[in-house]
């Protein structure tokens, strides 16, 4: 597994190698999404949230280096 989702009270995450991205709690079905699959598009992200919050969501973890964007457009996890 190449990323790990945390929760606790009032805090959610996503942990992968060394770095880890802290959000609110409604946050947290979406880094459970992103630590289960290998590739996804940000529409693939839990419908509850709108679709500029997963393209943000997706920046920041491209940033963070958790995630690529390959050239099929998908955004993919680290090292796959």
């Amino acid at each position: 597994m190449l990323a790990r989702a945390c929760h606790s009270a009032g805090r959610s995450a996503i942990e992968f190698a060394g770095n880890r991205v802290d959000g609110p709690p409604f946050l947290a079905p979406a880094f459970d999404y992103i630590s289960q699959v290998k590739e996804f598009r940000p529409r693939d992200l839990p419908t509850f949230l709108t679709d500029d919050a997963k393209l943000l969501l997706v920046r920041r973890l491209v940033k963070e280096g958790l995630l690529y964007i390959p050239l099929t457009g998908t955004a993919s996890s680290t090292g796959t």
